[in-house]
């Protein structure tokens, strides 16, 4: 899942910088989800929740999902 919040962020941020996080949910990672979330009125908390998920794909014209285990 880490992998592909990173290319979700990279593609929603125009290619920017790619952050190096070892497949691990860093701090900079979080930081970024929660600027996210804040720019886009969801609780800034950092955590990719289904919210969250919905969001970054509703931005990237992906279908939205609830199905699954994420939270």
């Amino acid at each position: 899942m880490v992998a592909w919040l990173n290319e979700q962020l990279l593609r929603l941020n125009n290619n920017s910088e790619e952050l190096v996080t070892g497949g691990r949910y860093s701090l900079a990672l979080s930081e970024q989800v929660a600027q996210l979330q804040r720019e886009h009125k969801l609780k800034p908390d950092g955590i990719l929740g289904e919210k969250t998920i919905m969001l970054i794909n509703s931005l990237l014209e992906a279908p939205p999902t609830l199905s699954g285990g994420a939270g």
